[in-house]
C-alpha cells in the first residue's frame, strides 16, 4: 500500500469501517511510514479535542447575558442601537459639560459684587521701581 491509498482510507480506518484485510494493510503501512503515522496521530488528536469541547460546561455568565437579551427582545424593550451608543450619548455628554462650564462662569460672575477696579493704596502707587535694589545683591555671597 502506498501513502496516497493510506491517506484515502485513513478516515475509514479511524472509524473502524474498513474491511479486515484492508485494515491490516493500513495498519502495516502506518507502522512503516512515519509521515502517514503522523497524519493519523493528528487526526486522532483533532477528534479528541472536538470531543473535549463537546464536554465543556457553558459559561453561566454568557448564558445569563444571552437569556436577558432574549427576554428584552421578547418584551419589546428597545435594545440600544448604533444611533444611541455612537451619536446620542456623546452629544448629551458634551452638552452637559458645556452647560456645567457655562453655569460655572455665570456663578463666578455673580460672585463679583462691584465692577469698579480696586484702588491701590497711595504707598504702593508712589514706589519708585528704578530705585529698588536687585534681589541678587542681597543673596550673593
Amino acid at each position: 500500500m502506498n501513502c496516497r491509498q493510506c491517506i484515502h482510507e485513513i478516515d475509514s480506518f479511524h472509524d473502524e469501517t474498513l474491511a479486515p484485510d484492508l485494515r491490516t494493510q493500513v495498519l502495516a503501512h502506518l507502522k512503516e511510514c512515519s509521515s502517514c503515522a503522523e497524519i493519523y496521530r493528528l487526526q486522532v488528536l483533532i477528534d479528541e479535542v472536538i470531543e473535549q469541547e463537546k464536554e465543556m460546561l457553558p459559561d453561566p455568565f454568557l448564558s445569563t447575558r444571552i437569556n436577558s437579551r432574549i427576554e428584552k427582545m421578547n418584551g419589546r424593550e428597545p435594545v440600544p442601537g448604533i444611533f444611541t451608543n455612537r451619536l446620542l450619548r456623546p452629544v448629551l455628554i458634551t452638552l452637559s459639560m458645556a452647560a456645567a462650564i457655562f453655569m460655572g462662569i455665570i456663578m463666578g460672575n455673580l460672585a463679583v459684587t462691584s465692577r469698579q477696579p480696586v484702588a491701590l493704596p497711595a504707598e504702593l502707587a508712589l514706589i519708585n521701581d528704578a530705585g529698588l535694589e536687585n534681589i541678587e545683591m542681597f543673596t550673593g555671597e
